[in-house]
């Protein structure tokens, strides 16, 4: 998934339920972030080299990092409640 994103083929309509279930896991979320944080390591030697599909790239990692964000508000919301069933 890391690869067809980081290659501009981003995430499928049909794979998108499925990655915001593997990002319900901790140890996902973190093996996805290393992966797309060890990619944007890479630097241009050459001034007249150029990335290409940078805009379609940029716009799947987005996506991923959205899907992260909808999973971590939704464990924010459990715990804002845990808090306030116990300590209200």
């Amino acid at each position: 998934m890391t690869t067809s994103v980081l290659e501009g083929r981003g995430v499928g309509f049909l794979k998108q339920g499925r990655v915001k279930k593997l990002m319900e896991d901790e140890n996902y979320r973190n093996f996805v972030v290393s992966r797309l944080n060890t990619a944007l390591e890479k630097k241009l030697t050459d001034e007249n080299q150029h990335l290409e599909d940078v805009v379609r790239v940029l716009e799947d990692v987005m996506r991923v990092l959205e899907d992260m964000m909808c999973v971590l508000e939704d464990v924010v919301i459990v715990l804002e409640d845990m808090i306030r069933t116990w300590y209200w």
